[in-house]
């Protein structure tokens, strides 16, 4: 019985966290850089079968992977909301956690380092944490010229979502760092002109965002 209060106030949880997201849709994101393939922002391990369904572990880290057909895998950790209205807010996963609440986008000890490993982390509707609120922005707001794409901004540190070391292989590590600034309307992914393309994501889904 204990284990049935204790699911059943989890759901709550997770609802409520829904609730506070906002989300309107999910998409998958993009990594613009595609020099050695596809890549998609995911969760290290993915999901973990539990007795509910697969869950995330909260604290797993952030990471591209290349899909690769038949490999056995439902890659399902590789969607995220998006919610409904602009500003900050929350990019949770569409999974929940073990415990299960929203699992969001984080940084590790809510460091404002560069560097810091990006993180997916439970968000508490009570208490969440300011390295969990992000904005996301299209590209042509910083000037760059890939329509249809956009940079993650974290709010706690004022730096963007990309790829560690630009290093577009399997399993790298997603951190945080200073957006590098290229050439203004100028360059392509042949020839980014300065842009660091592992610094932008493009959604699988239309999306919508000042």
């Amino acid at each position: 019985m204990r284990n049935v209060v204790r699911f059943a106030l989890g759901l709550f949880i997770v609802t409520a966290s829904l609730a506070l997201a906002r989300p309107a849709s999910a998409t998958r994101w993009r990594n613009l850089d595609t020099r050695n393939g596809t890549f998609f922002m995911g969760v290290a391990g993915g999901c973990v079968n539990t007795q509910f369904g697969c869950r995330l572990i909260s604290g797993s880290r952030i990471i591209i992977w290349q899909n690769t057909p038949g490999d056995g895998k439902n890659h399902t950790d590789q969607n995220w909301m998006v919610p409904a209205v602009p500003a900050t807010r929350f990019i949770g996963n569409t999974l929940p956690s073990t415990t299960p609440q929203l699992a969001g986008l984080s940084i590790l000890n809510s460091s404002t380092a560069a560097g810091a490993q990006v993180v997916v982390r439970d968000i508490d509707p009570a208490v969440s944490r300011p390295d969990q609120t992000w904005e996301i922005k299209t590209a042509q707001s910083v000037q760059a010229p890939f329509a249809g794409c956009f940079i993650l901004r974290n709010v706690n540190s004022s730096q963007v979502a990309g790829v560690s070391g630009g290093s577009m292989t399997q399993g790298q590590n997603v951190i945080e760092w200073a957006l590098y600034l290229g050439t203004p309307n100028q360059g392509s992914v042949q020839s980014p002109s300065g842009w660091h393309l592992d610094q932008f994501w493009c959604p699988e889904n239309d999306i919508t965002f000042p």
